[in-house]
C-alpha cells in the first residue's frame, strides 16, 4: 500500500481493466456492456470487498448490493436480455434451417428425372414463400414444414443444388435419347446394293452371245 492507503496491486488491476474496457468499447461500440458498482468503505450497509469473507451477514450485504446494481442498470440489463434472447432464437432458427436444407437436398438429389425434379422444386419455391390461409395437401406437409424453416441464405444454397442436379439429369436424358436414336437408326438403315458382276449379267445376253453366227472374213 502507498502512503495514502491505496493498494498498488488494486490500482494496477483497475488500470488493466480500464485498458481492456476501452479496447472493447472501440471494437464493439454500443454492443459492449459493463455493469460496475463501487463499494463505499464508509457505508456500513456495503459488503466487505475481501473475497474470503463468507459470513452470512456479508453475503446478505452482497445480495442487497447486487439488487441495487440491477435497479440502477435496469434499462441496460433489459436491453442486454433482449439481445441474448434474440441471439438464442437466431441460433435455434439457423440450426433448424440448416437441418431443413439437408433434408430437402436429399429429396432433390434422389429424383431420377427432370419432370419429377421440377415438380418437387416448384413445391419448394411455393412453400418457401409467405403463404396465408393456403390448404396444404397431406402428402406435402413434410416438405411444407421444412420449407417454412429455410433462411434466405439456405434458400439460395438449395437453388444451387437444384440447378446442379437438374443439369446432371438433363445431360443423362440427352445421352439416353441419342443412344435410342442410334439404335433405331441402325434398325431402319438401308442396306447397300451389291454391284452386279459379269457373272451376274442377264442369262439372255449370254445366250445371244453363244448363239450369234460366226463372223465372216472377206
Amino acid at each position: 500500500r502507498s502512503h495514502q492507503g491505496i493498494s498498488i496491486l488494486s490500482a494496477s488491476f483497475e488500470l488493466t481493466a480500464r485498458d481492456i474496457e476501452n479496447d472493447m468499447r472501440e471494437e464493439l461500440g454500443d454492443n459492449f456492456y459493463r455493469l460496475n458498482k463501487s463499494f463505499n468503505r464508509d457505508d456500513p450497509d456495503n459488503p466487505d470487498s475481501r473475497l474470503d469473507n463468507s459470513k452470512a451477514e456479508n453475503l446478505e450485504k452482497l445480495q442487497r448490493f447486487a439488487e441495487a446494481l440491477i435497479e440502477e442498470q435496469d434499462d441496460k440489463i433489459d436491453r442486454l436480455c433482449d439481445i441474448l434472447q434474440n441471439k438464442v432464437y437466431l441460433d435455434q432458427a439457423h440450426i433448424s434451417s440448416r437441418k431443413a436444407l439437408g433434408l430437402l437436398s436429399d429429396k432433390i438429389t434422389e429424383t431420377t428425372g427432370t419432370k419429377e425434379l421440377n415438380q418437387l422444386y416448384t413445391k419448394v419455391v411455393k412453400y418457401s414463400s409467405d403463404l396465408e390461409g393456403i390448404k396444404i395437401p397431406e402428402k406435402d406437409q413434410e416438405v411444407f414444414d421444412l420449407c417454412q424453416t429455410l433462411s434466405e441464405r439456405h434458400k439460395t444454397q438449395l437453388n444451387s443444388i437444384y440447378t446442379a442436379h437438374h443439369n446432371d439429369l438433363m445431360g443423362k436424358e440427352q445421352n439416353k435419347k441419342k443412344g435410342i436414336g442410334k439404335y433405331f437408326g441402325w434398325l431402319g438403315g438401308k442396306k447397300k446394293k451389291k454391284k452386279p458382276s459379269n457373272d451376274d449379267a442377264p442369262r439372255s445376253d449370254k445366250v445371244q452371245k453363244k448363239d450369234a453366227p460366226p463372223r465372216k472374213h472377206p
